[in-house]
């Protein structure tokens, strides 16, 4: 949120106020509240202008844009005379309007629809149809089946005589599934409440009737703006909450701002070309001292002899400053906002390959500005359930207290009775009646796969009103439980429990939850052994596990809990009401007796093996954060391609203290391990509270934690909460600054680690839309990973470096053509261009195409990318975007600009430049034929860096080159001092034969150096060979195992000669058997060229890895001598060998 935004929030008319609330029903309030007009507009028509300036004018470049435009209109000493810079700055700031506006006019759209919907008010006397906007706290509402809740209300009454209503939440937390709400049936005088709070799941307050008598109220009394009545034919509600005040839009909170990791590159680069502009100008300045004393004497000096040559140094500094003040590029930071908006707009968002059918969900973004960290991403943190799973459970066992254990369910027998009660029982499910048929509406897929499971054993769910659940068993016998408490589920309970009242008055409790916490609240303390080995048998197979459990209660026990400790937690409305009801909770979900342990099967989703394997040859690290059993995750592990039965499992989960486990630590770091075997770390939430108790003041182990993480090929964590996924990824985050980390899940528990991340990622699924609702980017599937980063995300990568240079580039070239100039013009600061072509230079002659080119270049095919995933590690390396690649565009604009400046000088300087009239060659002349050289020269340049071409891009090019001879025509025919300047420039031969001389010779440098580098085995990359193959129209031939595969976990290492060499090497790997390319054997044979990367999706390369696995690596500096090479060269001809037969 921007600095405007807090100061608005600040006003005491805007602020939320403090504690609780007090609402009169249909009465006038004696305190002021918010209206219901709701506005999600960044904007509005009074602010946007100073807003939106105040907001890019924060931006530093911008800033200095803005200090150089103040000079040059107002200190008259800008050479490039008054509007050049303003001019540009202008352009710069009105596209960067109208894109904000654009924005902002669909989200004024949405507000003005929802704000003018209508719904009807009840009053002591009438009824009356009233628009939303219009809505009062105070206000009693009647909403029909099928109608949205305008405003958060309490539910008064309903049509149903029991009270109740369904509704729908999806717009609130994504889930489909219907909730049932109880009305209070009474007529209030006022209703006293919590202040308004971003709580969708907790609700604190009291109706106070006429007779002085309360009510208590709960959550599932109130009915939250957002959600739509279903199958009810009427409900009515006092409002309590309106337009900013309701729920939904307390969460409605901007996302945290995320600025890409090319942006602080480039801040830094910036930060290095204003250093070189002060010392261009600095000597410039210095230089013009030293002429002035030289001519001090001449008479034709326009400056008084008085001036002090401190004046003239600042005044000549000054100058300068305005002539080469283009070398931060103006128009950059736009350019990259619109063509990170394109990217997002026009390739990610309408790309059907991350498209998922059966829920007809298309990939979506919430934000445009993380296109290129997409293609730079290290380290991926995963949920499991829910991300790596299906989510759709299925209860496949069961296992009860006696030690018996039942695999195939339609074979329990009476003793299973007591656990299919529990289980139909303790739940929010909702049965609802459809075409004679009982459908389960439930928030969370475990719960239904336990009731769907206990109905198949005859335990049917029939019917649940507020506080009546009627249940059959496989005798057809209806049963009556009266429902007195219902203890609800938490993360940070991690179980939950209902009490009820059966026929015959006896009182129960059935808890169920994870065995971590309920391990501790059975009364014997421990497992049966034989249930308690069932229940790692089952976590052992990778199912989600959960313990049962029940307990007798006395009608006497249970008034004291209630009177005592239970009401007075649900009715209080102090600050601490959480950990009363928490505490309540505690004292009844004591000393119970186990009945059994269920067991609930989660597939694997579509092609998650395979997307984690082309992940890992990336070279990005998995973690795997998870609340599940460390059996469960481990299982799934494996399943998952995470770990692999070579990799050794260090277990840190078992340690009883800091010191155990920093002591495990040291112990499992100091270890060697074999050749081609790999470590995976373990950890459990107990753990990692150890490590995270003082994190602020305990840095060193937490270093000494994460290098060993970073020492092993994964990391599993098990049984961690929200807050310890969020702790882990901001561990990553500030230990390891330049590295993106990118969290991916599907539950609200996800949702911590996904807004600290560097790109967060939410799963579409079963869990509702908490976590895509607070992602950078969402979709349905953990496959589609694959395509957002390895395909979309390196080549925005590319595109956005690539920008980023040639925007850098081209304002260079340009500007440093001016510093040839001063040579000779007696370093008065004499510009050699026309102001205003000068700019439009940024914008319209150049901008445009640089613009498209970030928008639609592609260096490599998909499809080769998927097939060849270590193309992702450039992004990681920096390799499009780093100092050494921006001092050679440096030196490359350094070197275009001599020569667009010296070739037209010395073929103008012979004389032989005569237009039509018979004049000469002048100023004007020779800087046309400068600036249509630089303006060719860029535009060919960008045509050279094209590996891509569309229609568009041809347009944009060329049409751009076109636009600045139709503009400079239309623009010498106006009176003034370029009046008819190229026309008469254009007419002589030799202003064409300069510009094409000029064009050539400039880049002729770099098409040499390109065939130098793509056809020199010594540079050759292994993007090179597969843009060969895309240029033909093929794909590569197919992918076999390498022997430096497990090397992209750390720096690749490539064997050359007698040495190893870093993953920048190029260097043949042994002549006489192939060649090395960033880490990547590949193999020439008579008839074809095979590329091998190092990847083994095929089953035909268990050979090639019996073989690799004999290998005897080197370390770095290591002759070839030393490692066996003949013995490497022997397998490697062997396999050569049994590959041709």
């Amino acid at each position: 949120m921007s600095i405007i935004d807090d100061l608005i929030e600040w006003l005491p008319w805007n602020r939320i106020p403090a504690g609780n609330r007090t609402v009169y029903v249909n009465h006038t309030q004696k305190n002021k509240f918010c209206g219901n007009q709701v506005s999600t507009t960044k904007y509005n028509p009074i602010n946007f202008i100073p807003k939106n300036l105040f907001e890019q004018f924060t931006r530093v470049a911008n800033l200095y844009f803005l200090f150089m435009s103040s000079i040059q209109l107002f200190s008259g000493l800008s050479p490039t005379g008054r509007w050049s810079t303003p001019i540009a700055l202008i352009v710069v700031v009105i596209l960067q309007m109208v894109k904000d506006a654009y924005e902002d006019i669909g989200r004024y759209l949405s507000d003005r629809t929802i704000n003018n919907q209508t719904t009807i008010r009840v009053t002591s006397d009438y009824e009356e149809t009233i628009k939303w906007k219009d809505i009062i706290v105070g206000d009693v509402i009647k909403l029909k089946r099928d109608e949205p809740i305008p405003a958060d209300m309490i539910m008064l009454s309903s049509s149903n005589s029991t009270g109740k209503c369904y509704v729908e939440t999806s717009q609130l937390d994504g889930e489909a599934n219907l909730k049932v709400k109880e009305a209070i049936n009474a007529d209030p005088q006022s209703i006293v409440c919590e202040g308004p709070n971003k709580q969708l799941y907790e609700f604190a307050g009291v109706v106070q009737q006429e007779d002085g008598s309360q009510i208590a109220l709960r959550v599932d009394n109130l009915l939250l703006r957002g959600s739509t009545i279903k199958n009810t034919d009427w409900i009515c509600g006092a409002v309590i909450y309106t337009g900013k005040h309701s729920r939904i839009m307390m969460n409605s909170r901007k996302l945290p701002h995320k600025s890409s990791k090319l942006e602080s590159i480039t801040n830094r680069f910036i930060v290095l070309l204003f250093i070189i502009q002060t010392t261009i100008n600095t000597v410039c300045a210095i230089s013009l001292l030293i002429w002035n004393r030289s001519h001090r004497s001449s008479w034709y000096l326009m400056r008084g002899y008085d001036d002090s040559e401190i004046i003239v140094f600042l005044q000549g500094f000054i100058s300068y400053f305005m002539l080469y003040g283009q070398f931060v590029p103006l128009a950059l930071y736009v350019t990259l906002e619109i063509a990170r908006l394109l990217q997002t707009r026009l390739h990610l968002e309408q790309d059907i390959g991350m498209y998922h059918d059966l829920t007809d969900h298309p990939m979506s973004a919430k934000s445009t500005s993380l296109t290129d960290d997409l293609g730079q991403v290290e380290h991926i943190f995963a949920d499991k359930t829910g991300t790596l799973t299906q989510n759709q459970m299925n209860l496949i066992s069961i296992a009860l207290s006696n030690g018996n254990t039942y695999d195939d369910l339609s074979k329990c027998d009476q003793q299973c009775d007591q656990l299919f009660e529990a289980l139909s029982l303790c739940h929010t499910v909702v049965p609802e009646l459809r075409n004679e048929q009982v459908e389960y509406q439930a928030s969370s897929p475990d719960e239904l796969a336990l009731v769907v499971g206990a109905s198949r054993r005859g335990f049917r769910l029939l019917e649940r009103e507020s506080n009546i659940i009627r249940t059959d068993n496989h005798s057809d016998q209806i049963r009556t439980y009266e429902i007195l408490a219902l203890l609800e589920f938490s993360y940070e309970r991690k179980r939950m429990s209902v009490i009820v009242k059966d026929q015959n008055g006896q009182i129960h409790l059935f808890c169920k939850g994870a065995d971590s916490v309920l391990e501790k609240r059975i009364r014997t303390r421990k497992y049966d052994q034989n249930t308690l080995s069932q229940l790692k048998s089952f976590s052992g197979q990778g199912l989600r596990t959960l313990v049962i459990c029940h307990k007798t209660i006395s009608e006497h026990q249970y008034q004291v809990w209630y009177d005592d400790w239970y009401h007075p937690a649900t009715t209080s409305l102090c600050s601490n009401r959480k950990e009363l009801l928490q505490d309540a909770m505690d004292r009844i979900e004591q000393d119970l007796l186990l009945l059994g342990v269920t067991a609930i099967q989660d597939l694997l989703q579509d092609q998650v093996p395979e997307t984690i394997k082309i992940l890992n040859c990336a070279g990005v690290k998995m973690w795997v954060l998870t609340g599940d059993k460390q059996e469960t995750a481990v299982v799934i592990g494996y399943a998952c391609n995470i770990l692999d039965h070579e990799t050794m499992i260090c277990d840190l989960s078992n340690c009883k203290n800091k010191n155990e486990l920093m002591s495990e630590i040291q112990n499992h770091s100091g270890q060697q391990q074999p050749d081609g075997k790999s470590k995976a770390v373990v950890i459990d939430g107990d753990a990692l509270d150890m490590l995270f108790g003082d994190y602020c003041n305990d840095v060193e182990s937490i270093m000494n934690f994460l290098k060993f993480c970073l020492c092993c090929k994964s990391v599993i964590c098990c049984r961690v909460s929200p807050d310890q996924k969020a702790n882990i990824v901001n561990m990553v985050r500030d230990h390891l600054p330049q590295c993106i980390t990118l969290a991916i899940g599907d539950g609200a528990n996800d949702v911590s680690m996904i807004r600290t991340a560097h790109v967060g990622v939410g799963i579409v699924g079963q869990e509702g839309r908490q976590a895509s609702n607070a992602s950078d980017y969402a979709f349905a599937q953990f496959k589609f990973l694959q395509k957002l980063l390895l395909v979309h995300g390196r080549w925005n990568y590319r595109r956005v470096s690539k920008l980023i240079l040639f925007s850098i580039y081209k304002s260079i070239a340009l500007n440093v053509v001016q510093m040839w100039f001063f040579i000779f013009n007696g370093a008065s600061g004499t510009t050699l261009f026309e102001p205003f072509l000068l700019s439009l230079f940024y914008t319209v002659f150049t901008g445009v195409p640089i613009g498209f080119f970030g928008v639609l270049d592609k260096d490599v095919s998909d499809d080769n990318i998927i097939r060849f995933p270590e193309l992702y590690a450039h992004g990681a390396q920096n390799y499009h975007l780093n100092l050494k690649v921006f001092v050679g565009y440096t030196i490359n604009s350094f070197i275009h600009s001599f020569l667009c400046f010296f070739i037209p000088y010395l073929c103008y300087s012979g004389g032989e430049a005569i237009d039509n009239h018979g004049n000469g060659t002048d100023i004007d002349g020779l800087g046309l034929a400068s600036y249509t050289c630089v303006i060719m020269v860029v535009t060919f340049k960008l045509v050279l860096e094209t590996r891509h071409f569309t229609l568009v891009n041809h347009a944009t090019y060329w049409c751009s080159l076109l636009s600045f001879f139709l503009v400079a025509t239309a623009y010498c025919l106006i009176p003034g001092p370029f009046y008819f300047a190229f026309m008469n420039a254009s007419s002589t031969p030799i202003y064409w034969a300069t510009v094409i001389l000029t064009t050539t010779i400039a880049l002729m440098r770099d098409l040499i150096w390109k065939s130098v580098y793509r056809n020199i085995f010594v540079f050759r990359q292994l993007y090179h060979e597969l843009q060969d193959y895309d240029s033909r129209g093929h794909v590569a031939d197919r992918l076999i195992a390498s022997p430096y595969s497990d090397a992209l976990q750390s720096p690749v290492r490539a064997v050359s000669g007698n040495e190893w060499y870093s993953s920048t090497s190029r260097r043949p790997l042994l002549k006489s058997i192939g060649k090395v390319v960033r880490g990547v054997i590949y193999r020439r044979s008579n008839e074809a060229e095979l590329l091998v990367p190092s990847d083994d999706i095929l089953s035909d390369n268990d050979r090639f890895r019996e073989i690799v696995d004999t290998m005897t690596p080197g370390t770095p500096g290591t002759p070839v001598a030393e490692m066996s090479s003949s013995r490497n060269i022997e397998l490697i001809e062997q396999y050569k060998y049994e590959d041709n037969e």
